[in-house]
């Protein structure tokens, strides 16, 4: 899964918080949302969304050990990213 500009913007933003903060844990959660059709390709997808996100944060430079992609669902949020410090 390819990273949009806005991502990438709201990312970079992250990384200076990231820097400044210097967290010991980032949390990636992928939501995505079960009605019974598609839910395994929307799941795979919010997956592939969260590893690409953790891809562009480990070439920014932080560290693989401190990330964690949580895949769940949530119908309000479903097929978006959360990234939190």
């Amino acid at each position: 899964s390819e990273l949009n500009a806005g991502i990438i913007k709201a990312l970079t933003e992250l990384t200076g918080r990231i820097e400044t903060e210097n967290p010991g844990k980032i949390t990636i959660e992928a939501y995505n949302y079960d009605d019974g059709e598609g839910s395994f390709s929307r799941k795979r997808l919010s997956l592939n969304r969260a590893v690409a996100v953790r891809s562009w944060l480990l070439g920014k430079g932080c560290k693989s050990f401190g990330i964690k992609i949580i895949n769940t669902e949530d119908v309000s949020l479903r097929n978006n990213i959360l990234v939190s410090l």
